[in-house]
């Protein structure tokens, strides 16, 4: 893609939206205004994308080019009325916020750009491999949200609002609970002084054998045969309710799931 001059509001100043303005301010994006409703973190990003830091929502500059909504999911239709009567684009990236969230805001061209990628601050990320699912309020928008989309990513896929919802749920089973399997694990792990990197061949291993086969073929250990000498050994070396209920909460779903792959 080509440099571009044409400038951008970034609504949010958190993990996604601070990704996502940085990225355009070295795809030659102008960021004019970066808002957040703690001032000392509008001025965090800000400064690091040439921008201007607002915490008033009353102060956003409707000429931009794009807007983009990085904020809570609750918090979208909440700043929307702010946006009324844009001259740009406007587009949120929540996985689970329907489109229909623009309905009757006042604003001509919407749409959604929705990164399917787990984002922290402190931690560099590269675009160009992330899946990016789409929306726009009609046909000449959607083509908008495409071209705008290529300065991200090739990867780039229309979705309705409801097969983005799904998408969402996907990540969250194999990301947001995969990570809090890690965070238990690491509990175990300090009850024994271990160190956790003790962990790192076999969740590599694990991340990469789904790339290169199914999930369920790729299931192993012994709630897969339903080994209960060796859970229950497990189980007793868990001092924490909820854990043990997680743990025979997942074994059980393991199992279920392997029994019916054998029919």
């Amino acid at each position: 893609m080509e440099e571009t001059n044409n400038s951008v509001v970034i609504v949010g100043a958190g993990n996604v939206a601070t990704h996502i303005a940085r990225h355009l301010h070295n795809e030659g994006f102008r960021i004019e205004q970066v808002f957040s409703r703690t001032e000392a973190k509008a001025k965090t990003l800000a400064n690091t994308v040439c921008a201007r830091p607002i915490s008033d929502l009353r102060l956003i500059d409707k000429s931009a080019d794009f807007y983009i909504i990085s904020v809570k999911d609750d918090a979208i239709a909440e700043v929307l009325p702010s946006l009324a009567c844009v001259r740009g684009l406007v587009l949120h990236t929540s996985g689970s916020v329907g489109i229909d969230v623009f309905n009757n805001k006042q604003i001509s061209r919407y749409g959604v750009l929705y990164p399917l990628q787990t984002f922290s601050i402190k931690r560099k990320i590269s675009f160009s491999e992330i899946p990016l699912f789409v929306e726009g309020n009609n046909d000449t928008v959607l083509e908008e949200v495409m071209c705008f989309a290529q300065y991200f990513s090739d990867h780039i896929t229309y979705t309705t609002s409801e097969q983005r919802r799904q998408i969402h749920l996907a990540a969250v089973f194999a990301n947001n609970f995969s990570n809090h399997m890690f965070v238990l694990a690491g509990e175990v792990l300090k009850k024994a002084g271990v160190p956790f990197d003790v962990l790192f061949p076999i969740i590599n291993e694990t991340a990469q054998k789904v790339t290169k086969m199914p999930p369920i073929d790729a299931q192993t250990g012994p709630a897969v045969r339903y080994d209960k000498t060796v859970m229950n050994k497990h189980l007793s070396l868990l001092d924490n309710l909820k854990n043990k209920e997680i743990y025979v909460k997942i074994s059980e779903n393991i199992h279920t799931f392997a029994e019916k792959k054998k029919q």
